[in-house]
Parts: C-alpha cells; structure tokens; sequence
C-alpha cells in the first residue's frame, strides 16, 4: 500500500475568518456581560450560557483530496473535536462542481451590496448507488475546478 498524502484541500478561509470575528465579538459580549453580572444575575446568566454555547458551535470544517484512499471532509468544533468522514474512491462515481462564485463577483459583491453575499459554488459527490451529497464552499471557481478534476482523475485511475 502506497503512502498516503494530501493532494488537495478546500478550505473556505471566509468561513474561518467570520468565524474568528464572531468568536471575538461573543468574548468582548461576555466580558462586557460579566461586568455587568450583579445588575441582572439571571439575564446575564443566560446571555454566558447563550454566547459559551455559539462558540462551540462555530466549525472550521475543510475537504482533504488524498493519494489512495479517498476523501476526507473534516468537521471541527473549536479546533477540539474533530468529526472525519471518510468517503472511499471506490464508492464515488463522480464530483461535480456547480457554482460561479468567483473572485469579480466577491469584488462586486463587496463595492455594491455589503454584506450581502453571493452564492456559493458545490461539490457534489455522486456515489455509484445513485445518492448525492453536496458541500458548499465560498472558494473561487477555479481553485474547486482544480480539486474536482484531480479529484476525478483518481476516481478513474482506481
């Protein structure tokens, strides 16, 4: 059995980047709501428990194209749990990528509609049973279409 190594990775670094904001946003939110703890015991009790519980619910979650063994999509909670899902080779028939969000889109995105983000673009994993499973990543057009044709020149090589 040949060495495994990692071809490819998506990882959607918007993703990671929000979600560091919004972790710094919940901590200032607990500081400022601990200081304030004797005002409002309960309400600033609940306030903790709410933000402690979005931090752990944050994910930085990423998809790993491998030499041998197949595909690895990562799901991670704070950097403590990691949650592998291993989908082999020889189960897929095909990836497919859908989507067109691309780097002229975010640009025109951001000067025109703020915050409002565009669509994302998907790999869509067909296994050779007919099922379907779909991930959606805010990664320019051209870095998923390089993952899913290495991606399917594995599948056809094994």
């Amino acid at each position: 059995m040949d060495n495994i190594k990692v071809l490819s990775k998506l990882l959607d670094i918007q993703t990671v980047i929000a979600g560091w904001i919004l972790r710094l946003i919940i901590i200032i939110i607990l500081i400022l709501a601990g200081i304030h703890f004797n005002e409002n015991p309960i309400g600033i009790t609940i306030v903790i428990i709410i933000g402690l519980i979005l931090m752990l619910l944050i994910s930085r979650d990423y998809t790993l194209l491998l030499s041998s063994l197949g595909l690895i999509v990562r799901k991670t909670i704070l950097g403590i749990w990691n949650k592998d899902e291993i989908i082999e080779y020889s189960k897929i028939e095909s990836i497919i990528y859908t989507g067109d969000y691309t780097l002229s889109k975010e640009i025109f995105f951001d000067l025109m509609l703020g915050d409002l983000a565009p669509n994302p673009n998907f790999v869509k994993i067909k296994f050779k049973d007919g099922s379907l499973k779909k991930f959606r990543y805010y990664i320019f057009k051209n870095r998923i279409i390089d993952f899913v044709t290495l991606g399917n020149n594995l599948i056809k090589k094994k």
